[in-house]
């Protein structure tokens, strides 16, 4: 895979792998392997977007430029309109086996791309640019509470120098922090 992620457990980790559509079209796929005994053969758990759902573009373009996991249940990813990975942003719920299309939390609008969960799984972090702003569009970051998507909250972009080049991809990174 060109991604791997672990379950919080470490039972579990899914992967950005290539795979095939119903099609017979080429395709990323993330699959989740049950890895908590060591066999040759990893049974994978779950796949998708295929054979639960797709979303507009999936067809033509099935790129998944990079992933988020929860370590539990969700999953965060983006599908691919601009600027070398930037596109609406989609959470599955692995549990539920429930997609939940475009959120587009900022201003309902395109673009984002490298999500992240926090460690807690309480916040998403994500890069961002204004479809609508063309090519004068910035990239900013954003930490948003995940609990609040969907509710009509406004996010503001964490207070850091905008991205000026439309084609960077900043890929942020949480870790636990430690009490002192």
């Amino acid at each position: 895979g060109r991604s791997v992620r672990w379950s919080k457990d470490g039972k579990m980790w899914a992967a950005l792998v290539l795979g095939v559509l119903k099609t017979g079209r080429g395709a990323d796929l993330i699959q989740v392997f049950d890895v908590d005994r060591c066999i040759p053969n990893p049974i994978v758990k779950a796949q998708f977007p295929e054979p639960h759902f797709t979303y507009p573009g999936y067809e033509d373009n099935p790129s998944i430029q990079n992933f988020a996991w929860d370590g539990t249940a969700l999953f965060a990813f983006n599908d691919f309109v601009r600027n070398d990975g930037f596109g609406n942003l989609h959470i599955f719920n692995m549990d539920r086996f429930q997609p939940i299309l475009s959120i587009n939390p900022v201003e309902d609008v395109c673009c984002y791309r490298d999500p992240q969960w926090s460690p807690d799984g309480s916040h998403l972090l994500f890069a961002f640019q204004n479809y609508l702003q063309g090519s004068n569009s910035t990239t900013q970051l954003y930490m948003i509470p995940y609990g609040d998507v969907g509710t009509g909250s406004t996010f503001t972009a964490l207070p850091l120098p905008e991205i000026t080049d439309a084609r960077e991809s900043p890929q942020p990174v949480l870790r636990p922090a430690v009490a002192p």
